[in-house]
């Protein structure tokens, strides 16, 4: 079972007593229901909906190739966090087919509450929807992503009410992709800065981006498309494809990689074959990151059909000479997770994946089959999120391994 971040598990931490288990905060006991799981979870008090938060306004300019175009984005900005008192802040970068500004603005507010930090929400080029949607060409993670993620972490990290010595990301899903090439492309320079990055559950390489259900009628399968292969899926003795992307079960559809039908190739017209996608691959560039790295991954993925990804991303910002922080959930950090034999014999009510009454995974998860209880945004940016936000900035409690 996933554990809160109590101050009494803080205190064990630092006494090296603990290594497990103080992931994120405690939700309190009373209070309005914010909107609790969905299919079949049950409600999740949140407490007292979150009334210090200012939402403001923001515009970016960004230039690439010699264009210049302006974004407009969300903040949620506590009362507290003013020149005097500077606050954190976390930049959130969108998973695919989502509208940020929409999508994460009331979960942003949550998040900014109980983690005392500034939370910034935008749409990358060529999203959303309304005065929201986001000007420029929609790249799939190239230059025109990976320039904007670099842009708005540069412009609001001048703010007066942010400390610039505590900035990070937070990436739902393929915000990954640009992220992660951000850091790797703007590191040296502009985001030398940059304290850490958040990744919930982002594909690492063209397999895991591009696998999606079974649908031969769609033209998805039988077979795997042109390109997948063991070195292009990252697999190994231990995650052989028939783990990472099983066949279809009764009650699940089995997973097809590098279909020239599924997206994002049916977007850009590239396949696994092409070279379009050695720069939209994290575990290519996460080798190379400089920031501390967290990765979740909850007991249901919310769109590949194993937790593979999540052993792919560790072992890559392992590789890192620069990366002085890495660690998956409340696993023992600055080590290779467990496998999927070590975590099913924990014993004592450890887990390696998440998990809570809120539920065990986020949607979409077309893998999971009957039984899923999907996490709302707002539990996880109020429940879980918040406690990994704390742990990324505390460099004490959760100290540099390298």
């Amino acid at each position: 079972m996933f554990r809160a971040h109590t101050p009494a598990c803080t205190a064990l931490l630092l006494a090296g007593l603990v290594t497990w288990g103080c992931g994120s905060d405690e939700p309190p006991s009373s209070g309005v229901d914010a909107g609790g799981g969905t299919k079949g979870c049950p409600k999740v008090d949140l407490g007292p909906q979150p009334t210090g938060v200012e939402t403001v306004d923001f515009k970016v300019a960004v230039t690439v190739l010699g264009a210049t175009e302006t974004l407009q984005g969300r903040l949620a900005k506590p009362d507290s966090c003013t020149e005097a008192a500077p606050c954190p802040l976390v930049v959130v970068v969108q998973d695919r087919e989502t509208d940020a500004v929409i999508d994460y603005g009331t979960p942003a507010k949550w998040l900014a509450d109980r983690a005392g930090a500034v939370v910034a929400t935008f749409n990358l080029p060529g999203m959303g929807v309304g005065g929201f949607k986001a000007p420029g060409k929609r790249d799939y993670g190239g230059v025109h992503d990976m320039t904007t993620v670099k842009e708005v972490m540069r412009l609001l990290r001048e703010r007066k009410y942010v400390d610039a010595t505590k900035t990070g990301y937070l990436t739902v899903g393929y915000g990954l992709v640009p992220t992660a090439a951000a850091l790797k492309t703007f590191g040296p320079n502009t985001l030398k800065d940059v304290l850490f990055l958040i990744d919930v559950e982002g594909p690492v390489d063209r397999c895991a981006a591009s696998q999606a259900p079974e649908d031969v009628q769609k033209g998805i399968g039988p077979g795997d498309g042109p390109g997948a292969s063991d070195t292009a899926c990252n697999l190994s003795a231990d995650g052989p494809k028939a783990t990472v992307y099983p066949a279809a079960t009764d009650t699940a559809p089995g997973a097809v990689v590098c279909a020239e039908a599924a997206w994002p190739i049916t977007k850009t017209g590239e396949d696994c074959t092409s070279d379009w996608w050695n720069t939209r691959e994290p575990a290519r560039d996460l080798r190379s990151v400089g920031v501390r790295y967290q990765r979740l991954q909850f007991e249901v993925d919310h769109r590949q059909p194993s937790r593979w990804s999540s052993r792919v991303a560790i072992s890559s910002a392992a590789a890192s000479k620069s990366c002085p922080y890495f660690g998956l959930n409340d696993m023992p950090p600055c080590q290779s997770p467990l496998s999927d034999s070590q975590c099913a014999g924990l014993s004592g009510g450890k887990s390696c994946w998440l998990q809570g009454n809120w539920g065990h995974g986020l949607g979409p998860a077309p893998y999971a089959g009957d039984g899923t209880c999907e996490a709302s945004l707002e539990t996880v940016f109020a429940t879980v999120l918040p406690g990994y936000v704390k742990r990324m900035l505390d460099t004490s409690a959760y100290p540099n391994c390298k």
